[in-house]
């Protein structure tokens, strides 16, 4: 792992402090869930998993805009705020190899922060996140991340970008550096048409966000998106480019709009 990573890398014998009052509320949330493509997992893949049915026939959760995703996206915020209340930053939308490749997400970084820290210590950030061990993690996806009806595939993604809160070009990303306003700016999406391993360092770039990709091939009208303010809500395929563009940046100096 590169020096950057282990840098920002958070240790796993470090003691977490929470917040009182945030850490309360990030518990409400998670008691009230029931607490990548190139690899397919027991002869699970992605593909028909937004199609509302998994390969059991179960019924997906991954309906667009349903409660459970918003209830789900609204806890992972909720951890999010938790981990920036502890290292007094945002985590990276991943953990940079030697060569400054996606090596781990930041779905996997959040474990702690989850009710998780358990499976974070099982998970080896010396290996590639698809080693054998690894995908031992991959398989026991929490709760939290279940959006999907083909398990281990999430449909929560991060917008990453340059001008993003997963900013990869920035070391970190502060609350300080929010200048639109976190209730102006979008940091997660239901990716319906494109889910992915929940371990796999992907996402949705900034450029599909505003080209519209995340809405391709979906029989909805729009899908779930969490604000950094740690609120959710739909956003309709109908909104212009410019809106997509807007809503994901956080400092270009304009406010949310809905057009």
């Amino acid at each position: 792992m590169s020096s950057q990573a282990n840098a920002i890398k958070p240790s796993v014998s470090m003691s977490i402090i929470f917040h009182p009052m945030s850490l309360v509320l990030g518990l409400l949330l998670l008691f009230s869930l029931g607490c990548g493509e190139d690899i397919v997992i027991d002869g699970v893949s992605p593909s028909g998993s937004s199609a509302g049915a998994s390969a059991s026939g179960n019924p997906s959760t991954a309906k667009a805009g349903s409660p459970q995703t918003g209830d789900r996206m609204k806890a992972i915020m909720q951890a999010l705020h938790n981990y920036h209340d502890t290292y007094s930053s945002f985590p990276p939308p991943y953990f940079k190899d030697d060569n400054g490749q996606p090596a781990h997400s930041w779905r996997v970084i959040l474990l702690p922060f989850v009710g998780q820290k358990s499976l974070y210590q099982q998970y080896n950030f010396n290996q590639p996140w698809d080693s054998e061990q690894n995908q031992k993690v991959m398989k026991k996806i929490p709760d939290i991340y279940q959006t999907s009806g083909s398990q281990p595939y999430t449909t929560i993604q991060g917008i990453v970008g340059e001008g993003t809160i997963f900013d990869p070009t920035m070391e970190k990303v502060r609350f300080s550096d929010i200048t639109d306003g976190t209730s102006n700016t979008s940091m997660l999406i239901e990716r319906l048409n494109k889910p992915v391993l929940w371990t796999k360092p992907e996402d949705t770039s900034l450029e599909d966000w505003i080209n519209g990709k995340s809405f391709e091939n979906i029989n909805a009208e729009g899908h779930a998106v969490a604000l950094v303010d740690g609120s959710a809500f739909y956003f309709f395929s109908k909104y212009s480019r410019e809106t997509r563009e807007i809503s994901a940046l956080r400092d270009d100096g304009n406010m949310m709009l809905y057009k």
